[in-house]
């Protein structure tokens, strides 16, 4: 995909698709992007509320009368798309003079970041009657993460998950202060709606936008039991996502994660997919891994059918985060809890999250050092990872053990079985689309390309933000 500038403001980031081979305006629906939406998302609430299958999730013909009907809606209004993530959320939003001209806008401009990005942390901070989030949180305070996470009950999120640390501090201050997980999340959504609003208000004339019905897809993991969805759906009630507007009742609808990212991946590859190509699609990020398999139907336009169901783990990529810590205290001991918050958050973001982990490949060699700051280090070369002032380096074996403790063996678990049910139904599967930040990763690329490119499977990779 290739962005281009077509007079927005600063916040918004245009892009420009290739539609040479999509027929028709629904087509151009299928291709928002971070998230991603398609037509059939718009009326697929009730089928994904209980888990039945699309099997054609971009054939229009496969709808029914009802959601032919709120499709036909969507040419009267506005699509907003939610990718409410675990570590990292993003939004983008297209009217149907924008799928005209076969432009999606995703919002990268954020409050609190001075730089573009297609995606915003997923952390709140409560300061008196002020509520923080996103870049507004910053490194000296402990804020609230993974609470997306809480939306399951305890049998349904792993031991090592539910123990991690910033997970523990989120569930504490949540009960000592009396805020239920559903009211959390919903801050949370608040904050991004309005956000999303007003970034919309300037990019095109208010009055405009007032008459337009809007349509709001979120994107909720593939494992998701009936119950969660449900409390999601309450949280973006009480965000005010649904409140009445003058132009028309708001329509929330769910799309499971990779569906949404399998379609956009499928899409993005264009003239290179052809008629029974099949593929697994790995949908990456920061709470959870999810994959399914599709077989392409058709090209002409793009038609999917979904042949293995889906499945996902709690291995995504806060699993790396808290092994790489582990690491750390590990290494420095009882002093660990002597450091200031803000200098520990500022080396697990900016150093570890921006730096290391998301170029960490095997290719530069397992003895490559890759060195991380905190203030006030002193020398110990007695044993790895050798401590000099102010920094301990780790050497690449250090952060491939990171990688390997859970996620990536989670992740090649839920791969293989893809590929044995594939193999089980007589097809032959051609392709594995990574998506996510954690699928963005290289040493993620490298580690299927190594397992699976010898058995014929192409290995694809999309580029996103966080993981």
């Amino acid at each position: 995909m290739v962005l281009v500038e077509r007079g927005l403001p600063n916040h918004v980031t245009n892009t420009k698709i290739d539609t040479a081979s999509l027929k028709g305006k629904e087509d151009l629906t299928s291709l928002l992007w971070g998230p991603e939406l398609t037509p059939e998302t718009i009326g697929a609430s009730r089928r994904i509320e209980h888990r039945e299958p699309l099997p054609k999730i971009s054939n229009l013909d496969a709808t029914t009368n009802h959601d032919r009907t709120r499709i036909k809606g969507l040419h009267e209004g506005l699509i907003i798309g939610i990718d409410f993530g675990t570590t990292y959320s993003g939004v983008s939003w297209a009217t149907l003079a924008d799928f005209q001209h076969a432009s999606i806008n995703v919002i990268t401009k954020w409050p609190g970041s001075d730089s573009d990005r297609a995606k915003v942390p997923t952390r709140l901070f409560y300061e008196n009657s002020e509520i923080l989030w996103g870049f507004q949180v910053t490194n000296d305070v402990v804020p609230l993460q993974y609470f997306k996470l809480l939306l399951l009950r305890e049998g349904d999120i792993e031991d090592k998950v539910g123990e991690s640390m910033e997970l523990s501090h989120t569930k504490r201050t949540l009960r000592d202060n009396g805020i239920t997980t559903e009211d959390c999340i919903a801050d949370y959504l608040r904050a991004i709606w309005k956000h999303t609003l007003e970034t919309i208000r300037q990019a095109r004339a208010k009055r405009g936008i007032e008459a337009l019905t809007f349509h709001v897809v979120l994107t909720v993991p593939a494992t998701w039991k009936d119950y969660a969805r449900n409390a999601m759906k309450r949280a973006a009630s009480k965000a005010g996502i649904l409140d009445y507007r003058t132009a028309g009742q708001t329509s929330l609808a769910f799309v499971s994660e990779p569906e949404a990212a399998g379609l956009a991946a499928l899409v993005d590859r264009g003239d290179y997919v052809e008629s029974g190509d099949v593929f697994v699609v790995c949908d990456a990020g920061g709470g959870t891994v999810d994959v399914i398999t599709y077989i392409v139907a058709d090209n002409q336009p793009l038609q999917l059918e979904e042949v293995v169901e889906s499945d996902g783990s709690l291995c995504g990529g806060i699993s790396i985060d808290e092994a790489f810590i582990s690491q750390c205290k590990n290494r420095v001991g009882r002093n660990w809890s002597h450091f200031r918050r803000a200098d520990i958050m500022t080396m697990l973001t900016k150093e570890w999250e921006y730096g290391i982990k998301p170029r960490y490949t095997e290719r530069n060699g397992p003895d490559n050092y890759l060195r991380v700051m905190l203030p006030d280090l002193k020398m110990d070369v007695s044993r790895k990872a050798h401590i000099k002032p102010g920094y301990i380096y780790f050497t690449g074996s250090d952060i491939r053990k990171a990688f390997h403790t859970k996620a990536v063996p989670g992740l090649l678990k839920l791969v293989d079985t893809q590929l044995s049910q594939a193999h089980n139904k007589g097809l032959n599967v051609t392709g594995i689309l990574l998506a996510g930040g954690l699928g963005s990763s290289p040493h993620t690329y490298e580690c299927l390309e190594a397992k699976y490119s010898n058995r014929g499977i192409d290995i694809h990779q999309s580029v996103a933000d966080g993981a």
